[in-house]
């Protein structure tokens, strides 16, 4: 080997002291170099991962609040037409109690003017009537000359209108 190392031109001192000198450099560097650095990149490392799960973390707390978000929308989505749909029908309901009260108060109303007209009619009649006895019981007088006394001529001229009554259609 020394015959080797002298072909190579290599002296083992200066080999030993070239190895010591990187032992000593790698030792320094590691110390104060790669442990620094390495302590570093793994504290990033770290702080990475820390900040994934975190993300991770918020993306399914997102997600949960979102999918709550949803189902309350749905709810009131629900809640909404139900309310929607019982104001419709408490609204049919209530026109068509306002359309039986109208009709209720408009056939109410025909009666009453049908009975005001029939007593309208009646008092009419009743005026023509006292109007056509009063007429006869002068002409009457005039024709007979006062020859019958006032209740007989008030029954005559009665009993004449009964007779027209019964020959006039109503």
């Amino acid at each position: 080997m020394a015959q080797l190392m002298e072909q190579l031109g290599l002296e083992p001192r200066l080999l030993l002291m070239q190895a010591i000198s990187f032992l000593a450099l790698f030792w320094v560097l590691k110390r104060f170099l790669f442990g620094p650095i390495g302590n570093m990149v793994q504290s990033r490392n770290d702080e990475i991962r820390d900040r994934l799960d975190r993300a991770e973390r918020d993306e399914k707390a997102k997600e949960a609040i979102r999918t709550e978000y949803e189902r309350r929308i749905a709810e009131i989505e629900t809640e909404a037409r139900d309310r929607i749909q019982r104001a419709v029908a408490e609204a049919e309901r209530i026109a068509e109690g306002i359309r039986a009260q109208a009709a209720e108060e408009a056939e109410a109303a025909r009666q009453r003017g049908y009975l005001q007209i029939e007593r309208e009619k009646e008092k009419a009649l009743k005026e023509i009537q006292d109007q056509i006895v009063d007429l006869s019981i002068d002409a009457a007088e005039r024709v007979v000359h006062q020859a019958l006394n006032e209740d007989s001529q008030r029954q005559l001229v009665r009993r004449f209108i009964r007779e027209l009554d019964s020959q006039v259609p109503s």
